[in-house]
């Protein structure tokens, strides 16, 4: 029994001082580390930002490889520039250029005349008129000068010498460049007798040298009554243009021409020259940049997960120790200590007590026994 008063008043002070807790609040969110005890509960997540992809467009249009470093992808974007003028030197081909060519016949002239020769004069009449030679261009006379270490006699009435004929050279000096195409001599010989005839070399050359002579041509000319007569003499006009048949050494000009009298084709050569010219395409250049969310999340639909920039948040709600004083004790928490404390102790006695009733019932059927058998 003794046992029985001291269950009891162990029991008696864990009956006053067991814990009691109000409910739990609502959950609270931090970025900062909560930790969990009896009074705190904690759930940890961790979140995430997310982001979606923006496509940042240059305001320029670049050629391939020549874009800025700040916007390294190429778009679909794109202009082409203007074409370039022609040139015969080809353009370097690099991606993104369309190159155009076109083959252009262009045409050598020979080189250009100002000197005229005329040598080996056989004529009839013992003089000649210098006048009586004419040189046109493109038929419009050209006043020329001439030297000539023929005999001279000088005629003051047109300024036109006469030479006497024989041994030697007549040179006469056009004062410019003529395209040989486009020259014409005329020589107007003069005889009484319409059986006569005569002939002379003629050249033609750029310098007054003559070394390197190029064209010349041995002409002859028959008079026939058919030829006008000037009261005194038939005339006889020798028309020398340039053939190929006077061509002795083609030496060309440098520079080329468009377009020829195809009737005079022989004094030009022809060349094949390729132009090219070419436009480049230009492109819209762009970046990729991160727009993110405000916040942080578990999970949002549409868009990126960055895995670099996480946060651990806790969720958490508290609650309160209930304070055991005397009131709380009479009064709300009796019947928990009631339930929770008393009802336990009262059955332990209730246990303890049977166990000492049965030992004694048997202590005294033993008694009983003896005393029976004795």
């Amino acid at each position: 029994m003794k046992k029985v008063f001291f269950i009891l008043i162990l029991l008696l002070p864990i009956s006053i001082m067991a814990k009691e807790y109000t409910e739990y609040g609502p959950y609270q969110y931090s970025d900062k580390e909560v930790f969990e005890s009896d009074l705190v509960e904690v759930l940890k997540e961790d979140r995430y930002k997310f982001y979606y992809k923006r496509k940042v467009y240059s305001n320029s249009y670049y050629m391939i490889g020549k874009n800025s470093s700040l916007f390294p992808y190429r778009s679909s974007k794109k202009k082409y520039g203007e074409y370039s003028n022609y040139s015969t030197t080809k353009p370097k081909s690099i991606n993104g250029r369309k190159i155009e060519e076109k083959v252009v016949l262009k045409y050598q002239p020979l080189k250009k005349v100002r000197y005229i020769k005329i040598s080996n004069l056989v004529y009839s009449k013992f003089y000649m008129h210098v006048g009586d030679i004419n040189i046109y261009y493109n038929d419009e006379k050209i006043n020329y000068t001439y030297t000539t270490n023929y005999e001279v006699i000088e005629n003051i009435h047109d300024n036109f010498g006469f030479v006497k004929v024989g041994d030697g050279v007549l040179i006469f000096d056009l004062k410019d460049y003529y395209d040989m195409a486009g020259l014409k001599v005329i020589f107007s010989g003069k005889s009484a007798d319409y059986n006569d005839s005569f002939s002379y070399d003629i050249e033609l050359n750029y310098d007054d040298s003559f070394e390197n002579t190029y064209i010349k041509e041995t002409r002859y000319v028959k008079y026939n009554k058919d030829l006008e007569f000037l009261v005194y003499y038939y005339v006889a006009n020798d028309v020398f243009t340039v053939t190929s048949n006077a061509i002795k050494n083609y030496i060309y000009e440098d520079a080329l021409v468009d377009s020829i009298d195809l009737d005079k084709e022989s004094l030009y050569r022809s060349k094949k020259i390729t132009y090219y010219r070419y436009k480049d395409t230009y492109y819209k250049y762009y970046r990729i940049e991160r727009v993110y969310l405000n916040g942080y999340f578990t999970n949002m639909k549409g868009y990126i997960k960055d895995k670099n920039k996480s946060k651990t948040i806790y969720k958490y709600r508290i609650r309160n120790y209930i304070k055991n004083t005397e009131s709380t004790l009479k009064n709300e928490s009796y019947r928990h200590r009631e339930m929770y404390i008393i009802l336990p102790a009262l059955i332990i006695i209730f246990w303890l007590f049977y166990k000492k009733r049965r030992k004694d019932a048997l202590n005294w059927y033993e008694i009983c026994s003896w005393n029976i058998n004795g």
